[in-house]
């Protein structure tokens, strides 16, 4: 089977320039996609507290991540048609619209895309903020109370839900519910990172928690430090680095399943072919076979394990040099006869 081709491929998109073609070709469809860009973009009125969360979440999340710093009026759950647009123009699939207002202070809307359309769209309220202790470099985050301390830009946090009612869905006064079990996948999506297949453990040095408790979804974040134990693994501490918010759930717009169904299908190229008997883990990639045996229980005592041959390796035969020695084993075979 022939794989179809792209736009830019089949000549339906055509590039003015080398550039261009670069350009439509990384922005093409791919097996394997690239790591997801993230956009704030910034409302008619913001706070100083919206600012401040979106410069802290763009020193989390750059390299991939974008900061609009002129405003502009949107209302996202009454036309999505300006920050489609925007995430088609900066290839972002990841958006993060923030204002603020009497009726809704401190509002930050997160929202996922699937080919540029919105896909699934959450508005939150921040409370009890603490901003991020760390100071962004061009290669390191580095930390204003603890010099010796440092992580490394583009890191990929280690991510933790708290509480079973992710689980459940919320039904309000108005009727509209809250699934917070979409919620949690918004999250897991929005602060992932990279897509990586294996991590040293020294890497793993971001923990961001998710506790969910009477509706309010409280975020922490946490710097993984290892110290010495005196065995051979480390012992494990955490230390609060800020960006600590409490989120109140104010609206939702999350799509059809039929819609969600369609985003989450993977391609065929990225699937493995199932082979008989064989499985792998897929948290630790381990590589397992199975083996089947009779019905019957194998009895082990009556296994035959007595092959001389088979079992019994045979002895080089000696090599005889002198003629001596050759008379005197004929005499000895004659004496046996």
């Amino acid at each position: 089977m022939v794989a179809s081709k792209t736009a830019v491929e089949s000549g339906v998109v055509r590039a003015k320039n080398a550039r261009q073609k670069r350009k439509l070709l990384n922005e093409a469809p791919k097996v394997f996609e690239n790591a997801k860009s993230t956009i704030f973009i910034k409302g008619g009125n913001v706070s100083d507290i919206i600012t401040n969360v979106f410069t802290d979440l763009h020193r989390l999340k750059s390299p991939h991540s974008l900061v609009f710093k002129k405003k502009n009026i949107v209302r996202p759950f009454e036309d999505a048609s300006s920050l489609e647009f925007f995430s088609k123009k900066t290839d972002s699939s990841l958006i993060g619209f923030g204002s603020h207002n009497k009726k809704r202070p401190h509002n930050f809307v997160i929202a996922r895309t699937f080919d540029h359309q919105i896909l699934d769209m959450v508005e939150l309220g921040i409370g009890n903020y603490v901003a991020l202790k760390y100071e962004f470099t061009r290669s390191f985050i580095l930390p204003f109370f603890s010099p010796s301390a440092e992580i490394a830009m583009g890191t990929k946090p280690m991510l933790s839900f708290a509480g079973d009612a992710w689980e459940n869905v919320l039904e309000l006064k108005d009727g509209s519910k809250i699934d917070f079990k979409r919620i949690r996948s918004l999250f897991v999506d929005f602060f992932r990172g990279d897509t990586i297949d294996n991590v040293r453990r020294t890497g793993l040095e971001l923990l961001m928690q998710f506790t969910l408790q009477e509706g309010v979804i409280s975020m922490r974040t946490y710097k993984v430090i290892m110290k010495k134990s005196g065995q051979e693994e480390p012992r494990v501490e955490l230390e609060s680095i800020g960006l600590n918010m409490d989120l109140t759930v104010r609206r939702t717009q999350l799509s059809n399943p039929t819609n969600f169904k369609k985003a989450c299908k993977q391609p065929a190229g990225i699937k493995e072919k199932n082979r008989k008997n064989i499985t792998k883990d897929g948290l630790t990639g381990e590589v397992r076979g199975t083996v089947h045996l009779p019905s019957a229980r194998q009895n082990l005592d009556e296994i035959a394990l007595n092959h001389k041959k088979v079992m019994k390796r045979p002895m080089p035969e000696k090599e005889i040099d002198s003629e001596d020695e050759k008379e005197f084993d004929q005499d000895v075979e004659m004496e046996e006869m």
